[in-house]
């Protein structure tokens, strides 16, 4: 079993602090912003000396004019756990929550910071489903984007719920969702036009969420439908294999894809109501016989027989009394 460590996160120091929550997210972190500059982080103890090796390079490569200065990792092992976690409440991906004292929740309000695409695609598909949690809980939202992540500040007295159902509800949808990057600069005239018509119908193209970005799009939805808007927007086939490959990955757990179409068996002749087929016979297909059908039919044939069986008794009885009859005329005369 891995050990399971906490630590503190300085971000004072690094030049891009939307970089480092995104490669601690990326990991499997769970974060509790302490404050501002500061960033409270549990998972393994390997991914983090990964993740602090990683973010020490990069700032070496980013300050050419400056000196190297190393990332702080103050209290990187300042506890572990193998079997029970700390009584810190667990927070569930793609955000994580402040962590405040009750008292001060209640009026003050709790903060979740959030996947930036996840949060805009429940905002345009799910807009409801996030309005009910705010009327139910009579709370108020206040967001504010970062980057690849969004700030929501939740407001209320039963914020502590709402902040709740609100992470359950992007948690689904991030386990549904897949992200597709696109180049402007790859597009040509045909995915221009399909772009623009995008455009016009708010940036929906049947259930992916096209956002754009800088240089680039960012389509949101199901593995399927963003691939395929993908390879419409870059002018190229869809890959029906691969299309279908990618909802097989998502079926495949408990149930096969429906995608998939079953085996056909071949039968070689022997049972009843199936002719045997020669195999030098070319061009003739078999068709498998309704099994309802092949009941029937014996069923049928049995009592057919049944009958036959009848006729031929009752022959053999008419024709010995026959005999009978003439052995009887025969004595008396």
């Amino acid at each position: 079993m891995e050990l399971q460590v906490e630590a503190t996160v300085c971000l004072d120091r690094v030049p891009d602090k939307q970089e480092v929550l995104r490669l601690l997210r990326r990991y499997g972190f769970q974060l509790w912003n302490l404050n501002r500059d500061e960033v409270r982080v549990r998972g393994s103890l390997l991914d983090l000396k990964a993740v602090k090796a990683h973010l020490e390079e990069t700032i070496k490569t980013k300050a050419s004019s400056s000196s190297h200065v190393p990332m702080a990792f103050p209290g990187a092992v300042s506890s572990y756990y193998k079997s029970s976690p700390p009584p810190v409440a667990s927070p569930a991906s793609p955000g994580y929550r402040t962590s405040l004292p009750p008292d001060r929740q209640a009026f003050r309000g709790e903060t979740i910071v959030v996947d930036a695409d996840v949060f805009k695609y429940a905002e345009r598909f799910r807009r409801k489903d996030v309005e009910n949690i705010l009327i139910c809980h009579d709370v108020k939202m206040k967001k504010e984007e970062g980057g690849d992540s969004i700030s929501i500040r939740l407001q209320g007295r039963s914020c502590r719920a709402a902040v709740r159902k609100l992470q359950n509800l992007l948690e689904d949808l991030n386990k549904s969702l897949r992200i597709q990057e696109v180049l402007l600069k790859n597009l040509n005239h045909r995915g221009w036009a399909l772009l623009q018509t995008i455009k016009d119908n708010r940036n929906i193209s049947r259930l992916v969420l096209v956002v754009e970005m800088d240089d680039r799009l960012h389509l949101i939805g199901p593995s399927k439908d963003s691939y395929e808007l993908k390879q419409g927007l870059l002018g190229e086939p869809v890959d029906q294999s691969r299309s279908r490959r990618r909802t097989s990955d998502k079926t495949s757990r408990g149930r096969r894809s429906s995608s998939l179409p079953p085996a056909n068996k071949r039968r070689s002749g022997g049972a009843a109501g199936f002719p045997s087929m020669d195999k030098n016979q070319v061009g003739v297909s078999v068709r498998s016989r309704d099994p309802k059908q092949s009941f029937s039919e014996s069923e049928e044939k049995k009592q057919t027989e049944r009958s036959n069986e009848k006729k031929m008794d009752n022959n053999l009885l008419l024709g010995l009394k026959h005999v009978f009859k003439k052995l009887k005329q025969k004595r008396k005369l």
